[in-house]
């Protein structure tokens, strides 16, 4: 009888705990989902996927070209949206909050595994009260998308090791694949594994190497192929060369700053524990380790940051429960500080974006115009009504003219037929980000009639970025008109600049 009672208590604890998960998810989501009409894309990124994803969605004929800058498996889910519903700039952030309530429930099971479900609950509070989570889980970035790929990968290999079934190894190379197809970074996952799988071998089964390790490669290897066939070694090295450096301090400040109380938690436990560390706990510390060696060599993103933190929610949770009967002290005045501390990520919404759009359709219908320059960043071009126009020397419009059907219906312009002559008046958006391109080309800016500037607030994380050099530069969006008959030969000029990589050109729809 007493076994039975002892049972019973315990059925209604892991009840009690799930409940409280379920009902963390719920609120994230109700709290987003009825955010999502008012908010705008305020990334420079974010604009890039949603661009591409149309792109893809319409097989070249709006959108701007996808350009390896990232893999391609976020823009591709976006086109899915963009294709079989409409393209609407809230499927970026609704995908967000999709993975997000994913990867919160993925953070248990995997704190589940290694400890307890109680060590799970706390994981999941620590990691959702972080200012990384609540920026991500709503924007319209890759990298909640990313996290949750990364995570179940993590997730699966850990079952793997545990339990020392093929099966999971299997899970845990798709998962990586589908994480290599998503963000670069998911390099870091096979040299986590390589040394995970080295330091545990003698206890699992001999096929987690081909699984978790060669089966990714396989997979990601078409993409790797296409990518360095069209980007080119030259290209490669100019891209993405000049951002290595040793950059671990700044990614430490930025775990810091965005995520304090796993951050300080882990380093107390840590330091608590170093002579008694279990075994899963030395191999949270092996991944996360790993990772924050690898990554702080790449330049300081503060985004590539945001796979650690649920590392350290975990390794978090663990000194929660070392804290003994002050446990619950410790996790509610941990979660208040937190809260208060993201408090402006959290308030945090625009929809400048989406104004700007309003008054150059306003501005177009009254003059007629055809042709609008938009100088400004991705996330502001998206919402600007009609075709982006393709550079005739554009790599993608060379590919083009062997595959006519990739931009069939697309604007293609050419740098000899001048089509600005045939127009009363052009537009131009401009942001004070491309205020070089404006001091080159000041004496083009000067013929043109400013019309209407608007200040754009950004996101609280990026003046939280002390090594963001844009984050005490006030953004200001400009438009300028254009009289074709005032401007003379320097219409010329204009039209050359619509061939300038900074520049997008759109073909605004006839009425």
């Amino acid at each position: 009888m007493p076994e039975l009672w002892k049972n019973l208590i315990l059925a209604k604890e892991i009840i009690k705990k799930n409940f409280f998960l379920h009902l963390i998810v719920l609120l994230f989501v109700l709290f987003n989902v009825i955010n999502l009409s008012n908010t705008s894309l305020i990334d420079w990124d974010e604009g890039v996927f949603a661009s591409q994803g149309k792109w893809l969605a319409t097989a070249g004929a709006e959108g701007k070209a996808f350009n390896f800058q990232t893999p391609p498996l976020f823009q591709t889910l976006v086109a899915t949206f963009f294709k079989l519903l409409t393209p609407k700039d809230y499927f970026l952030p609704l995908l967000s909050i999709i993975f997000s309530c994913l990867t919160i429930y993925l953070i248990f099971f995997l704190t589940t595994t290694l400890y307890s479900k109680r060590e799970g609950i706390y994981a999941v509070i620590i990691f959702v009260t972080t200012e990384f989570f609540f920026f991500f889980s709503k924007s319209g970035l890759s990298d909640s998308t990313f996290l949750f790929f990364f995570t179940a990968a993590v997730f699966f290999f850990v079952k793997g090791i545990r339990f020392n079934k093929t099966n999971y190894f299997l899970l845990t190379g798709l998962f990586s694949a589908l994480a290599l197809y998503t963000k670069y970074s998911a390099f870091s996952l096979l040299v986590m594994f390589l040394l995970a799988g080295y330091l545990y071998r003698k206890d699992i089964n001999k096929k987690w190497f081909a699984f978790s390790i060669m089966l990714p490669i396989v997979l990601f290897s078409p993409y790797l192929y296409i990518f360095i066939k069209f980007v080119q070694i030259p290209g490669i090295s100019t891209r993405y060369i000049g951002l290595l450096g040793i950059n671990h301090a700044k990614f430490l400040y930025y775990l810091l700053s965005l995520a304090p109380i796993p951050f300080l938690f882990s380093i107390i436990h840590i330091i608590r524990s170093l002579k008694n560390l279990k075994k899963w706990d030395i191999l949270i510390l092996l991944f996360s380790g790993t990772f924050f060696v690898i990554l702080g060599f790449y330049y300081h993103y503060f985004r590539l940051a945001y796979p650690l933190v649920p590392f350290l929610s975990i390794i978090a949770s663990r000194f929660v429960i070392q804290t003994g009967k002050y446990k619950l002290y410790v996790l509610t005045g941990s979660v208040i500080i937190a809260l208060l501390l993201s408090l402006n990520t959290i308030c945090y919404k625009s929809d400048v974006p989406k104004r700007l759009s309003i008054v150059v359709d306003d501005y177009s219908q009254k003059e007629n115009i055809k042709y609008a320059y938009a100088v400004v960043p991705p996330n502001i071009y998206f919402y600007i009504k009609g075709k982006i126009a393709v550079p005739a020397d554009h790599p993608w419009a060379r590919i083009g003219r062997k595959f006519p059907h990739i931009y069939k219906n697309a604007k293609i312009i050419h740098r000899d037929n001048n089509e600005l002559l045939a127009e009363n008046k052009i537009l131009l958006i401009h942001a004070t980000i491309f205020d070089s391109l404006k001091q080159k080309n000041i004496a083009l800016y000067n013929r043109g009639m400013l019309l209407h500037s608007i200040e754009f607030k950004d996101a609280p994380v990026y003046y939280k970025d002390i090594y963001n050099r844009e984050r005490d530069v006030k953004q200001i969006y400009e438009i300028y008109l254009f009289d074709s008959k005032s401007l003379g030969a320097k219409i010329d000029n204009l039209w050359d600049l619509g061939f300038n990589r900074q520049v997008t050109v759109i073909q605004r729809p006839s009425k």
